[in-house]
């Protein structure tokens, strides 16, 4: 199920999480307490960047969902 986090927008941050697996339905937005892995061992996520990325549980602590932007 696709969830679009909505603190990320394109001028955030390149490593920021744009949309992530979650749990609940799918197309619709929020954050990391949303995120699961019961899919998979691990939770497929796309940055702002555009790149991908598949994260295991030891690794979501550390994403950036915050969304800061960068500078110009």
């Amino acid at each position: 199920m696709g969830w679009t986090n909505p603190l990320a927008d394109p001028c955030s941050a390149p490593n920021t999480v744009l949309l992530f697996e979650g749990r609940g339905g799918w197309n619709r937005a929020g954050g990391s307490e949303l995120l699961t892995t019961g899919y998979h061992t691990a939770c497929n996520m796309l940055f702002v960047d555009g790149s991908i990325g598949i994260v295991g549980p030891e690794q979501i602590a550390s994403l950036n969902w915050v969304g800061e932007r960068k500078p110009p």
